[in-house]
C-alpha cells in the first residue's frame, strides 16, 4: 500500500519533483511499541514511567513517520516526519547520479515495495541514496540541470 500527499500548493510553481513516502515499517515499530506498553500498564498497573514511554513513542513516531523529497530548480531537499531532521543539496553539488537497487536501509524503510533508489555522487566523493516513488523522473530532471 502506497500512500502519497499533494503537492504542496506555492505561488511560483518551482518545484519539479515532490514525493512523500511513509514508512510501514516505522508504523508497525510505532503499534509494537504501544502494544508492549499496554500490556506492561495492564500487568503492572498505570505509572507514571508508561505514560512516558507512550508520549516518548508517539514523538519518535512523528520524527521519523515519513520522508518528504522535493526538487526545485536548485535544491533537493529531504525531511524527515514532522521536519525537525532535514537536508538540503544544492544541485551544483551533485557531480553524477546512477539508479541502484533498493538495498540501502534508508530507501528500503520509507520504499520497501520500492524496486531501485537514487543514489547521489558529491563533488567531495561522499554519496547519499535518496528514497523516493520514482527515481527515474528525479534522474531525468538532474540530467537535464547538469
Amino acid at each position: 500500500m502506497v500512500v502519497r500527499a499533494r503537492m504542496p500548493k506555492q505561488e511560483d510553481q518551482d518545484i519539479v519533483y515532490y514525493d512523500t513516502r511513509y514508512s510501514v515499517p516505522v508504523f508497525v515499530f510505532f503499534i509494537l511499541g504501544i502494544l508492549a506498553i499496554i500490556l506492561c500498564i495492564y500487568m503492572n498497573g498505570m505509572k507514571l514511567p508508561y505514560i512516558a514511554l507512550i508520549f516518548l513513542d508517539f514523538f519518535l513516531f512523528s520524527l521519523f513517520c515519513c520522508v518528504r523529497i522535493t526538487a526545485d530548480h536548485d535544491f533537493i531537499t529531504g525531511s524527515y516526519g514532522i521536519g525537525l531532521f532535514r537536508y538540503e543539496i544544492g544541485i551544483g553539488e551533485v557531480r553524477g547520479f546512477s539508479i541502484k537497487p533498493n538495498r540501502y536501509f534508508t530507501a528500503w524503510l520509507y520504499n520497501p515495495l520500492g524496486q531501485s533508489a537514487l543514489q547521489l555522487n558529491f563533488r567531495d566523493g561522499s554519496s547519499k541514496v535518496i528514497p523516493c516513488d520514482d527515481p527515474k523522473k528525479l534522474a531525468t530532471f538532474l540530467r537535464l540541470k547538469a
